[in-house]
């Protein structure tokens, strides 16, 4: 004869309590994995929140193509300066600039003279950080060292109308740059120029790792980012206009 065990009523009650805490739990992480795809614009405002404390950080800037120029950038907004070298390897020319809020000096990478020009609009790469960023829709969004542009629109696309006259943010899973653990966002917008944008933003801090420009297999532009927050030292040269 079989024996048959019997399920008592506590222990019944136990089966029930523990059936119904593992199917809480799977919907629980059914919801969270569904609700992912779903958290693009809340994930941007926090990362809008997340830049706009950043005093400084150091970028990589990559325009691709005929135009193709390679730049290595530095920002200490703490100061309100900017360093870049622009590579131009078609041209075989380096040009480095320093940039205040009122002056933008440039010279031949290399050389010891610096050529100086007023520049009374301000930096606007410190003032994106700070104040924030929105771009119409048809604006060129070519990225150069001296464009606010090169941080990405978090607010902007958080903001933008769903369906055909807005962004669409999409989630493309996770990746790893630099060590760091990043949720990838792939962000078709209304721009007639480049409605296409890949964004690698870091896990940890809510700040971008890599901000693409154009299908990742034929980008229009790279920006890479590193040393948020950290101690830039630029030496700014004397100012000629003074008196």
């Amino acid at each position: 004869m079989r024996r048959v065990a019997r399920i008592t009523p506590r222990r019944r009650g136990l089966c029930g309590a523990s059936t119904l805490f593992f199917a809480i739990a799977a919907l629980t992480t059914f919801v969270a994995g569904c609700s992912h795809g779903n958290d693009g614009r809340k994930a941007f405002l926090k990362s809008e929140v997340a830049v706009n404390k950043v005093q400084s950080f150091r970028a990589k800037i990559d325009i691709y193509g005929y135009f193709a120029v390679h730049t290595d950038a530095e920002y200490d907004c703490s100061r309100s300066v900017a360093h870049y070298i622009d590579n131009n390897p078609k041209l075989n020319r380096k040009i480095e600039y320093i940039q205040t809020p009122s002056i933008t000096f440039s010279r031949a990478a290399g050389t010891e003279r610096w050529n100086a020009v007023r520049q009374p609009a301000g930096l606007s790469v410190c003032e994106r950080l700070r104040n924030g960023a929105s771009i119409p829709h048809g604006s060129p969004r070519l990225f150069t060292g001296d464009q606010g542009r090169i941080v990405p629109p978090f607010f902007y696309y958080a903001n933008e109308p769903t369906g055909a006259s807005g962004a669409t943010i999409t989630p493309m899973g996770n990746e790893v740059v630099d060590g760091d653990y990043c949720d990838v966002w792939k962000i078709h917008d209304n721009d007639s120029a480049f409605p296409l944008h890949t964004i690698w933003i870091a896990v940890e801090d809510g700040l971008p790792r890599k901000y693409l420009e154009g299908e990742p297999d034929n980008p229009q532009g790279l920006v890479t980012y590193s040393d948020y927050n950290t101690k830039i030292p630029i030496e700014v040269p004397p100012d000629p206009f003074a008196r």
